[in-house]
Order: C-alpha cells, then sequence, then structure tokens
C-alpha cells in the first residue's frame, strides 16, 4: 500500500514538473509552424487590400494638392513664355511700322505745305486737267516727263505762265519711291534699264498709268477732304468735270487700285497697313497687307453703310474713313457726316 501511494505521488510529481516546464506546448508549435506560410500569405494579402483602398479612396482634390506645387510652377513658366511671346510679337510690328514710316518721302506736314503753297490749284482746276488727260493719253498711259510736261501746258493755258505747280519736288521724290519700290507699276516699253547710263533719265521714259499720275498730282490740289474724295473717285470714273458725282459707279477691281495708288503715294497711315502673316508660332510675325486685304476689310467693317455691289462716290468715302483703310487719317475724326 505504501509502495502504490508512493509510486502515485512520483507521477504526480513528474506531470506537474512538466507543467512547469511546459513540455504540454510543443504540439501548438508544431501545429503554428505547419501553417506558417497560411497566416503569413492571410497577413501579406490583408495589408496589401488596405494599401490598394487606401489608394483607390483619394479624390480630384487630393490629387490636386498633392501636386500643387508642380501645378504652380507651371501655371508661373506659362505666363513668362505668354509674355515673351507677346512683347516679341510687338516688337516685331512696331519694326515693321518703323520702316513704314521711313519709306514714307512725303510727310503729313510737307503735305500741308504743299497744299498751301497750291492755293491756287483748286478741284474745278484739277478737274480740267483730268478730262485733258482722258483725250491727251487714249490708251491710260504716259511717261513720268510727258504727263509733267502736258500737266505745265493746261495750267498756263487755264491761268496763265506764272501759274505752276509750286514745291514740284514734292511730288518727284514721292514718283521716285514708286520707281524704287513698286517697278512692276511701269511698262518698260522704251528702254532697257540695263543700257541706259542714267537711270534716273531711263525712269522718266518709262510708262505709267496715268491713273497714278493724276493721284500723284491730286497731293498738291488745295481742297476739303470731301472734294479729295470726290477728285479720286471722278479718276477711277475716268470722266472729267461733266460726269455726275451722284449716277456714277465704278467696281471693285477700281476700288483696289486705287487703295493701291494710295498705298503707293504715302497717303494711308501706317498702322492700318500692318496685318498679321501666316507665321503666328512660336513668335507672331507681321506684313504690309495688299490693297485686295485692305478693301476687303474695309468693306467688312462697313457693310452697314454700304449701298450695293457698285461702289457710290459716298461708298468709296466711307472706306476711306474705315479703320482697314484710314486715308489721310480720317479714321481718327469723329463725326457723323461725309461733309
Amino acid at each position: 500500500m505504501r509502495n502504490y501511494r508512493a509510486g502515485r505521488s512520483e507521477k504526480l510529481i513528474n506531470f506537474s514538473l512538466r507543467l512547469n516546464s511546459h513540455q504540454s506546448i510543443p504540439p501548438m508549435v508544431n501545429f503554428y509552424k505547419k501553417y506558417q506560410y497560411f497566416f503569413m500569405r492571410k497577413s501579406y494579402l490583408s495589408s496589401t487590400t488596405a494599401i490598394a483602398a487606401e489608394t483607390t479612396s483619394k479624390t480630384a482634390g487630393d490629387v490636386f494638392l498633392d501636386n500643387l506645387g508642380n501645378i504652380f510652377f507651371g501655371l508661373i513658366a506659362m505666363i513668362i513664355l505668354a509674355l515673351v511671346r507677346s512683347s516679341k510679337g510687338a516688337t516685331n510690328k512696331m519694326n515693321l511700322r518703323d520702316w513704314i514710316e521711313q519709306t514714307t518721302v512725303i510727310d503729313p506736314s510737307e503735305l500741308d505745305d504743299l497744299r498751301i503753297a497750291n492755293s491756287e490749284f483748286t478741284p474745278e482746276v484739277f478737274r480740267f486737267i483730268l478730262e485733258g488727260t482722258t483725250k491727251q493719253f487714249p490708251n491710260g498711259q504716259a511717261s513720268y516727263s510727258e504727263f509733267v510736261t502736258f500737266v505745265k501746258q493746261e495750267m498756263q493755258r487755264i491761268k496763265g505762265e506764272e501759274f505752276k505747280i509750286q514745291l514740284g519736288h514734292l511730288l518727284d521724290r514721292v514718283v521716285s519711291r514708286i520707281v524704287e519700290f513698286d517697278e512692276n507699276v511701269f511698262l518698260r516699253v522704251e528702254n532697257d534699264l540695263d543700257k541706259v547710263d542714267e537711270i534716273g533719265n531711263a525712269r522718266n521714259k518709262e510708262k505709267m498709268d496715268t491713273s497714278l499720275l493724276l493721284v500723284i498730282l491730286s497731293l498738291a490740289v488745295y481742297a476739303s477732304i470731301r472734294e479729295r474724295v470726290q477728285i479720286l473717285f471722278h479718276i477711277m470714273c475716268n470722266e472729267g468735270p461733266t460726269t455726275s458725282i451722284d449716277s456714277a459707279r465704278v467696281t471693285d477691281s477700281q476700288i483696289v487700285d486705287m487703295i493701291a495708288y494710295l498705298q503707293q503715294t504715302c497717303q494711308l497711315v501706317p498702322d492700318i497697313q500692318i496685318v498679321e502673316s501666316e507665321i503666328k508660332y512660336p513668335i507672331q510675325e507681321y506684313r504690309i497687307g495688299t490693297p485686295l486685304e485692305l478693301t476687303t476689310m474695309g468693306k467688312i467693317s462697313k457693310k452697314n453703310d454700304l449701298s450695293s455691289e457698285l461702289w457710290s462716290c459716298n461708298d468709296f468715302h466711307h472706306l476711306l474713313r474705315s479703320k482697314s483703310v484710314c486715308a489721310w487719317g480720317e479714321c481718327y475724326v469723329k463725326k457723323q457726316s461725309l461733309s
């Protein structure tokens, strides 16, 4: 009996020792090791899902705030580029304007002096010269020297030998400019410039349109703006003082030719002749507008004032006052009537 109790006590002691020394845990450890990969994979998937959920939960505002610095510096760069491009474009336009002014051979103050000096050269005298020019040169062509000789004879016939154009060298200067910059105006039927020693004498013998010569002569007429418009309109009609200004009509091609003559004789404001070219990037370029372009833009701006497809004198006056043609700076004068 004693031996039985001793053995039982020994077993209890051994069991207690095993509990105290955690010898009962190894089976759980083996279970964790066996499924360790499963637990680690589940934990990784859970963290990945959480990150993805956090990423997809960002709104457009969050993206904007995250890139606020880049957006700000990008806007600053765009503004700087726009300012530089605008400044360069304005410089190109100003350079072209300066070139037009430098090549203008007669300025407004000289025109005023020319007209005041020829106070007796009235619109009535000019219209008689116009009528005589049509008869003297029926083909519409004459050299500058021939035209000057004819004008002198007509003026002497009207008012005597003392009647002549004063400050005529200003008109000679305009003709020289046309020769230099617009040689297509001339018809070389009398001389070959390469075979002539004195180019000035050769140019005087070249044929020009009598309409252009008359426009040059009109610079010296002492007249109001309305009378000047009527003179130019009579030149287009190719008639003298007997033509009724109210019933006369001209075509688009005649209007374009007259705008070309005004442009060649320095009677258009420099600013309105400048138009944008096809080159817009990286810097806007500018060029001198053609007479057709200026006429077309003028027709658009004055479409409410024009009467029909054919042009009356009033229509022509409205065109000259448009901001696309602006002859003699008329577009800057604020007045309603054409008088």
